[in-house]
């Protein structure tokens, strides 16, 4: 997940890049600058949460995917991957490649999550130290 981070953090424009689970705790992190990942982890959360609710309020029952939220100074970029958050906080100004990167580090997440914790995985181990009947 660290790579997924880093990959993303390339580009200079990226403040902080932050994986975050659903209970709001930084797994991953990246950081340059003043950035405070302490907050920015719950207010991913938040910030998911106002919007799914938003959407109910007006009959939607979409889930959140991703939010991409431009400021004066900064620009937030958040990406829903299995039950965990990615966001990026980066430069208003910077280019559209982002997004690319944003892509293929989210495959990446997903790759790592399916190689670590998939289904099949959890089916051999228990095969493994289950005795059969």
């Amino acid at each position: 997940m660290d790579r997924a981070l880093e990959y993303v953090s390339e580009s200079a424009a990226v403040k902080m890049a932050i994986l975050v689970d659903d209970e709001g705790l930084p797994l991953a992190k990246l950081q340059r600058g003043n950035e405070d990942v302490e907050m920015w982890a719950p207010l991913a959360l938040l910030l998911q949460n106002n919007s799914r609710s938003l959407l109910r309020q007006y009959g939607c029952s979409w889930e959140v995917e991703k939010l991409d939220l431009t400021t004066v100074n900064s620009r937030i970029l958040m990406r829903r991957i299995h039950q965990t958050t990615l966001v990026v906080v980066a430069d208003q100004n910077m280019d559209e490649t982002i997004h690319i990167r944003l892509a293929q580090a989210a495959d990446m997440i997903r790759k790592y999550m399916s190689e670590r914790y998939g289904p099949a995985l959890f089916a051999r181990a228990e095969g493994r130290y289950v005795p059969n009947p």
